[in-house]
This record gives C-alpha cells, structure tokens and sequence, in this order.
C-alpha cells in the first residue's frame, strides 16, 4: 500500500507508539504529526458515500473560522439497519456545542 502512495507522490507519514492507546490516541498521534491543511478520518468499520471527500472539502473551505480551526462532520447510517441504535441517536443529535466538545 505505501509504495502505491509513493508512486503518485503522495506523501506519507508514518508513526507508532510503544504501547497500544486505542483509536482516540491514535487518532490524536495522527494530528500531532500531521503537516497538511486538512485531516480526514475513516474507521476501519466504515463506510465513505462516494462524494463525502467533495462535500466536506467545500464545506471547510467555506465555513467562516477567522483563523481557527474547523470541524466538518456528517451524518451516517447503519448497516444493517437499526445496528448500534444508541449511538446512532446519540451522535446524531448532538448539537453544535456538543460537537465541538466531544
């Protein structure tokens, strides 16, 4: 896989720690580490809509930051449908500060 990304010039970074953390500190290495202008994450259990990039792309670049940094998220769906129904409800229904603070 890292040779695919290396022969369309994509760079690149890779890291590990010495003790496992879990997602939430993976996730949060990968941001540490990151050099780029935006960050996208997708779980190993997920599935990505065809334009999600797209959207959310346009998204951030129009959202008013003055500076700051900007969360762009979406909605989802369960496959098969009803599937971890509680989290679904939870994170569907966060507001706006709720998001920010998760």
């Amino acid at each position: 896989m890292l040779s695919k990304f290396q022969q369309l010039n994509i760079p690149v970074i890779l890291g590990h720690g010495d003790v496992s953390g879990g997602v939430g500190y993976a996730k949060n290495r990968a941001c540490l580490q990151s050099t780029g202008e935006f960050l996208c994450f997708l779980d190993s259990d997920d599935v990505m809509e065809v334009d999600r990039l797209r959207l959310q792309y346009e998204a951030a670049l129009s959202t008013e930051n003055n500076g700051e940094y900007a969360f762009v998220g979406s909605q989802f769906t369960r496959k098969p449908e009803g599937s971890t129904g509680r989290y679904a409800r939870w994170a569907c229904n966060l507001s706006n500060d709720e998001l920010q603070n998760q």
